[in-house]
């Protein structure tokens, strides 16, 4: 009996040393907190340290008290502990070591974030839900509104959950007796609003409750337009009292405690790997990362009823900025000029995309595409360091990979939509997602003054004869003229006003715009649906907001093109003249101009006759032909003028 609580307690003294130095290694280590966390508990190092602890403790007892227990007992009590603890102490050694040595705390920090992702989404899906069913019970009278955070109605004209004396956690509704409680409140407001002497707005009352409602973060479950301060309210709020169910705990509690931390784990895990050129780490991180990626969007594929009533990211986004990683990994794979790791990082950022694209995800695939406008972005603002060659070849795959998406978001659009409308395609059309990202692609490579890019960037969007035809398909290619027609008027802008970029706008013109916009009569229709548009032309007026502030902060400055759009089309068009034989046929005889418009195209065609502004882009024009030339294209517009103007004029 001596002999085996001596041996125990060595064993159990070597072991906690032991222990603990191992841990302190693992803790040392660059695995991420919370899986540590998790696989300690995982491992019970705690209650075989306890068992052990109060073993040798019990043992001496027994050992001390012997001559007052029961012959044998005690050697048979403290052989049970001894056996037990050198086999729990074996389980424990044999878990951490696994964690040194093994490579799974990586496999299983990315369980861990898949598991609280399906979590999260199928809660998510609740919630929208739950929303459905009492937005379907709702009449016009009553609005069931986004959640949201941040400032919200004033005390006096809402009702909260600490008003109802509730729990912390919205757990459950019942939806039919919480929208009777709802008219209940709108007739009783309504009701107020009559007795008063004073006339105010109209009586309204919306909903902001949802299920797994924080109150400590958002305690508002029903917001009014009056002042509740002076009415009653008691059976109102008893109705509410009984609908709404709390809880002190979330009914659906998340998986992890902190998901971005191991967001952050990935990107530093991928970042590393980069820069320390671990080629066979990168590889194995790429496949791991694109599976969390991909897990994200098949459950988002099942939960098609978030994409419902408002968009899915009204809520907390599923993916926790793991798009970020894309750009943080590519960034340092031109940091550190490694040309493949860059590809392989595309490659899986194309797959996303065009698994989001064919299953119908608008709002991851918006993310992924803006994802591919920031590998634009890092490669224009890194054209000063990298090789020309290096970092065309990148450019030359994303245009590749860009271009295949874009047809087949095109051929979506045509499937989705039956009739075109624009407010709609802006919101929900896969081509014009990307349409709004290519505009920013041409702004960067005109940035840095880049042909080449721009031009890649350039041959992107286009569409197949067969989807032409179809109406959606044939609005789609007049969006991408009028898109083309401004990134060339923006390229023209630049030229005059920068000597250095002269030598790049001609090869953008040699390249594309002369093939492009050859004729007059297609280039008129261009700027004429321009100049007609009710939608937001052009595009680049949004550079007055911030874009990419992601990747470094950048912020776009203001560029407007009013009035370079009609100076570029006078431009462009005294080459057309130069180019085509009309046989005396005014090619846009079936227009029509006001008198101030053509006023405003003749002042454009004398400064340019007088400026000269680019004017060795065709070395066999010289200064006679352009005044020729550019009379003869006044003289198809005057002819267009409408009949009231021309008499006047």
């Amino acid at each position: 009996m001596d002999i085996v609580w001596q041996v125990h307690a060595a064993i159990v003294g070597l072991s906690f040393v032991v222990i603990v130095f191992l841990m302190d290694y693992v803790t040392r280590s660059n695995h991420v907190d919370s899986v540590l966390e998790r696989f300690v508990e995982k491992s019970f190092v705690k209650p075989v340290l306890y068992f052990s602890l109060l073993g040798t403790v019990a043992i001496g007892f027994s050992y001390l008290y012997s001559n007052y227990l029961p012959v044998g007992l005690e050697a048979d009590y403290a052989v049970s502990y001894f056996v037990i603890t050198v086999l729990g102490i074996l389980a424990v050694y044999y878990s951490i070591l696994r964690l040194i040595l093994d490579t799974s705390p990586d496999e299983y920090a990315y369980s861990l974030l898949k598991k609280h992702i399906t979590r999260k989404i199928e809660s998510d899906a609740k919630v929208h839900q739950s929303s459905k069913v009492i937005r379907d019970q709702l009449s016009d009278e009553i609005d069931l509104v986004n959640f949201r955070y941040g400032i919200g109605p004033s005390e006096s004209d809402c009702i909260t959950i600490d008003d109802l004396d509730k729990k912390q956690y919205v757990s459950d509704i019942k939806p039919r007796q919480y929208t009777d409680a709802l008219y209940q409140l709108f007739e009783t407001l309504q009701e107020a609003e009559g007795e008063s002497s004073i006339v105010g707005e109209e009586t309204t009352v919306r909903s902001e409750v949802r299920l797994n409602q924080d109150a400590e973060q958002y305690s508002i479950i029903v917001d009014t337009s009056q002042d509740l301060t002076d009415i009653d309210l008691e059976s109102v709020k008893e109705e509410l009292d009984q609908c709404i169910l709390t809880s002190s705990s979330p009914p659906w509690p998340p998986y992890l405690e902190d998901p971005y931390e191991f967001v952050d784990y990935l990107e530093r895990k991928g970042v590393n790997t980069v820069r320390n050129g671990e080629f066979g780490s990168f590889s194995e991180f790429v496949k791991n990362y694109g599976d969390v990626m991909m897990h994200v969007l098949t459950e988002l594929e099942q939960q098609d009823s978030l994409f419902q009533y408002g968009r899915y990211f009204e809520l907390e986004s599923p993916f926790y900025n793991l798009e970020r990683i894309f750009l943080s990994v590519f960034s340092e794979c031109l940091q550190e000029r490694d040309r493949e790791q860059a590809l392989e990082t595309a490659k899986v950022l194309n797959s996303v995309t065009n698994y989001s694209l064919k299953n119908d995800l608008q709002p991851p695939f918006r993310n992924f595409i803006y994802i591919y406008s920031g590998f634009v972005f890092e490669l224009c603002s890194r054209k000063s360091e990298l090789p020309e060659v290096f970092a065309a070849g990148i450019i030359d795959e994303l245009a590749q990979s860009l271009n295949i998406v874009f047809t087949d978001a095109v051929q979506k659009d045509c499937d989705n939509f039956d009739s075109f409308d624009v407010n709609r395609m802006r919101e929900e059309g896969y081509s014009f997602s990307l349409l709004e990202e290519i505009h920013k692609m041409l702004k960067y490579a005109l940035d840095v003054k880049d042909a080449r890019t721009f031009i890649r960037i350039w041959e992107i969007p286009s569409i197949s004869r067969d989807q032409s035809r179809i109406e959606i398909g044939d609005e789609i290619q007049s969006e991408i003229k009028q898109l083309l027609f401004s990134a060339a008027s923006l390229s023209y802008s630049v030229a005059k006003q920068d000597h250095q970029h002269k030598e790049e706008f001609k090869k953008i013109y040699d390249r594309k715009l002369k093939r492009f916009f050859r004729e007059l009569g297609d280039m008129s229709d261009v700027y004429f649906a321009i100049q007609n548009s009710n939608r937001n032309p052009p595009r680049w007026t949004k550079w007055e907001t911030q874009e990419h502030d992601v990747v470094q902060g950048s912020h776009g400055r203001p560029v407007f093109l009013d009035n370079e759009i009609t100076e570029f089309y006078c431009f462009l068009g005294i080459y057309c003249v130069y180019y085509s034989e009309f046989d005396d046929e005014n090619p846009i005889k079936e227009k029509s101009i006001s008198e101030s418009d053509f006023q405003s195209l003749r002042f454009t065609v004398q400064e340019i006759i007088r400026t000269k502004p680019l004017f060795n882009l065709e070395e066999y024009m010289d200064e006679k032909e352009l005044e020729e030339h550019a009379e003869q294209f006044l003289e198809y517009h005057e002819e267009i003028m409408e009949p009231k103007d021309k008499e006047s004029a």
